[in-house]
């Protein structure tokens, strides 16, 4: 009697745990993401229903309970009104030009450049008049008509940059390349193509 007890109980679990597995892969209805339950009247008793199953599994009792449906995800609600406007912001500082992305005339006239990698920046027509340059990489860099009056070059790498027409003079600091045929002269940038007509 104990080995069919327990044989009986054991094929009670297993369809337990198989059927619910079942009810579980399609609970919420995939297509929909809708929850179907049978609400029992005399109880008040929920029970979950797969819709697509067959039977009772699928199915709420006619008569001793009612079908009753839930959305995973509710509907969306209307739209709030618009709030107000906030309050104007502060003016920016100066310091705001010199954390902007380095680009052709740019003014970047007195900021602190320090170790920048500005190589193969395009800063054609850039203000750099005393902006400190110390260690700055602007190998490569487009400079052609850039102001550079005051600046510090100290340590600043400017091999295969282009100065043509580039505004000199004042420099302070020694830089640890130049491009070629390039020379800092008494604080001015010398080259055929210098503009040494000062700034």
């Amino acid at each position: 009697m104990k080995a069919i007890s327990a044989a009986l109980a054991a094929a009670t679990a297993t369809a337990i745990v198989v059927s619910s597995s079942f009810a579980i892969a399609a609970i919420p209805d995939p297509a929909t993401n809708v929850i179907t339950v049978c609400y029992k009247k005399s109880s008040g008793e929920l029970r979950v229903i797969d819709k697509e199953a067959k039977g009772t599994k699928g199915a709420c009792k006619i008569g001793s309970e009612n079908e009753l449906s839930f959305n995973q995800q509710g509907r969306q609600g209307a739209a709030g009104t618009a709030g107000t406007n906030g309050i104007a912001g502060a003016d920016g500082t100066d310091a705001d030009k010199c954390s902007a992305y380095p680009r052709r005339l740019n003014d970047l006239s007195d900021c602190d450049l320090r170790f920048v990698n500005y190589a193969n920046m395009n800063l054609f027509g850039a203000n750099l008049s005393r902006a400190n340059l110390t260690g700055a990489k602007l190998t490569g860099a487009e400079l052609s008509g850039a102001n550079l009056t005051g600046a510090n070059l100290t340590n600043a790498k400017l091999i295969d940059a282009n100065l043509t027409g580039v505004v000199s003079g004042g420099i302070v600091g020694v830089p640890i390349s130049l491009p070629a045929g390039w020379t800092l002269v008494g604080g001015v940038l010398v080259a055929p193509g210098a503009d040494l007509t000062g700034p």
